[in-house]
């Protein structure tokens, strides 16, 4: 299996033990909120070399939680934002991106999310 998918896999599997919300090691066409997923990076890097044979793969979670009218979704973006940093110890964090209001109008549905940049050395 190639290194950078076994990464993501392996980062899914772990999230999905200790969060009550899916996640998804793909970056889904469609989902179900909330959730986390992976999506390409917002950065311009995606990969470098990191040493002989070694290479960083950079990837962006998305947190996404419903916006409601009782008014704690961020409140509840931030509690699946600290087991998120608690469970990704060993991978490098790049930073979260403020909270912000997300519409799909295909949905028609308003969201709250956050992105956190993640960084990882592999083997290939």
């Amino acid at each position: 299996m190639p290194a950078f998918k076994t990464l993501r896999d392996k980062l899914a599997e772990e999230l999905s033990d200790v969060l009550p919300i899916p996640v998804s090691a793909a970056w889904p066409k469609d989902f179900t909120v909330p959730c986390v997923y992976f999506a390409p990076p917002l950065a311009d890097t995606y990969v470098t070399r990191d040493g002989f044979g070694t290479y960083r793969l950079f990837v962006d979670l998305v947190i996404l939680v419903p916006h409601d009218e009782a008014g704690d979704s961020l409140e509840r973006l931030e509690h699946y934002l600290e087991i998120v940093l608690i469970n990704t110890a060993d991978w490098e964090l790049g930073g979260v991106d403020a909270p912000a209001p997300i519409s799909v109008t295909e949905q028609g549905a308003d969201y709250l999310g956050a992105v956190v940049h993640l960084a990882k050395s592999t083997a290939l």
